[in-house]
């Protein structure tokens, strides 16, 4: 949150991370679950005045911070390359949250969205979780809206690449897909290829069938502005893994998903003991001390954890 943004050129492609979170348009929703993470990161953007001098105490202020950084960095990154003579064939954000995705949404917003109580139901139901499905819809979800947008036109106008992609996490499955764009009121024409690798670990989406892609492939999805935005999705795998990102000099990006079976229908202590098993049966007796939240651990386990954290922190605030 400090930094806000990270910018660099490896080869002919030019990565730039950012947190995209502060962007949710949802954080403008009254509602107590969003207002509540409204006030956590306008607590984070103190904390940034503290650290840094500027002037920001609200979210809208970040946002404005946050654009003009990234910007700056972009711009200068890309003057470093044209000094060089280097072409840059790729651009590839890096955020947490998908630009459009396609999710399950229950139809009825009044039921409640606990998890916990949701995981027990499953593990009561068994195959009756399939006929849940029944009550949900596969609905299109686009995020951080006209100013977002924005932002990431305005970058590839700057970089001006062959190849756009687009990084993230947040929807727990693999899905990838092509997003179009056009600005209304001006010719620009932009196409981006998502990758969104949400399956490291945590409770999966519900896989997307393609027929229910095929109905919304290439629909308008709203909420973006000045901006005509349409989706394409073409994969979605409920599936725990990792992405390998392949870059090819001439052709651009491939991306290659490493994905493997989760555990279904285990209890939470179950499954967690499973892993700990599976995980320290492969390593020696004085390695497999203790598993702890999917990975190992000191015998005095969090506690020293705790303590080595308070002391880098300390540390750190002493050299900043």
């Amino acid at each position: 949150m400090v930094d806000l943004c990270n910018v660099k050129c490896i080869g002919s492609t030019m990565f730039v991370m950012f947190t995209s979170s502060i962007f949710d348009t949802d954080f403008d929703k009254d509602d107590d679950k969003n207002q509540k993470k409204k006030r956590i990161i306008q607590k984070c953007a103190k904390q940034i005045k503290a650290f840094s001098g500027d002037d920001i105490t609200t979210l809208d202020e970040m946002r404005t911070h946050a654009v003009r950084i990234i910007n700056e960095m972009v711009t200068s990154e890309k003057q470093k390359c044209d000094s060089e003579g280097m072409k840059i064939l790729n651009l590839v954000f890096v955020c947490h949250d998908p630009l459009v995705c396609y999710k399950y949404k229950s139809a009825d917003k009044d039921k409640k969205k606990d998890k916990g109580k949701n995981e027990e139901k499953k593990e009561k139901e068994g195959d009756a979780g399939e006929e849940k499905k029944k009550d949900k819809k596969v609905q299109t979800m686009p995020f951080g809206g006209e100013k977002y947008m924005d932002l990431l036109c305005g970058i590839i106008e700057t970089v001006k690449p062959i190849n756009n992609y687009y990084l993230c996490a947040d929807l727990h499955q693999y899905q990838e897909g092509d997003i179009a764009i056009s600005c209304k009121g001006c010719s620009n024409e932009y196409t981006i290829h998502q990758c969104i690798s949400g399956t490291g670990g945590a409770e999966q989406d519900d896989e997307i069938p393609m027929d229910a892609a095929k109905e919304l492939n290439g629909n308008p999805t709203g909420g973006f502005g000045k901006y005509k935005v349409n989706y394409n999705m073409d994969k979605s795998l409920m599936k725990f893994g990792f992405t390998l990102a392949i870059v090819d000099p001439k052709s651009g990006i491939s991306f290659d998903p490493v994905l493997v079976d989760g555990p279904k229908n285990v209890k939470k202590d179950e499954k967690h003991k499973a892993q700990a098993v599976s995980a320290t049966s492969k390593l020696p007796a004085a390695s497999a001390s203790g598993f702890m939240g999917g990975r190992l651990m000191k015998k005095r386990g969090a506690r020293t954890t705790m303590r080595r954290v308070k002391r880098v922190l300390k540390t750190t605030i002493k050299k900043w």
